[in-house]
């Protein structure tokens, strides 16, 4: 996963934290707090990104719950 944390395409301010756990890496929201916890094995980059983008979509005030409904 070490290639792919350089390609990743997350929200402003959303990070992969590989060293607080690097068997369970965590999605960390920009305020530092964890959106989501992954198994370091089997982990695509697309279910980091899309993990991101729902958790963004969820927390923003700014789009609301219903945005996320669409994606569903």
């Amino acid at each position: 996963m070490g290639e792919a944390c350089n390609s990743l395409k997350l929200p402003e301010g959303y990070r992969l934290d590989l060293a607080g756990d690097p068997d369970a890496p965590a999605l960390r929201r920009p305020d530092g707090s964890v959106a989501a916890r992954f198994s370091a094995r089997g982990t695509t980059r697309e279910a980091l990104e899309r993990e991101a983008l729902e958790d963004l979509l969820r927390t923003s005030p700014k789009f609301g719950c219903r945005a996320v409904d669409r994606f569903a």
